[in-house]
């Protein structure tokens, strides 16, 4: 992950929308869209919560 948005997840193993537009310097709906796309291609993160200020999204923990 050489993104600041990958640096900031291994570092904290959690990142919320308002973060990830801070760091990738990109609008609410950009980042929106991005970590929508990353939970539902299945990569390693899972959403936690369902919409809103609350939403935050993880690393899976991966297993071996």
């Amino acid at each position: 992950m050489d993104s600041p948005s990958g640096f900031f997840l291994v570092q904290n193993g959690e990142i919320n929308n308002k973060i990830y537009q801070e760091l990738c310097e990109v609008s609410k709906a950009i980042a929106t869209r991005d970590l929508t796309e990353l939970v539902d291609k299945k990569y390693l993160f899972e959403k936690v919560g369902i919409t809103g200020a609350g939403t935050n999204y993880v690393l899976k923990k991966i297993m071996g």
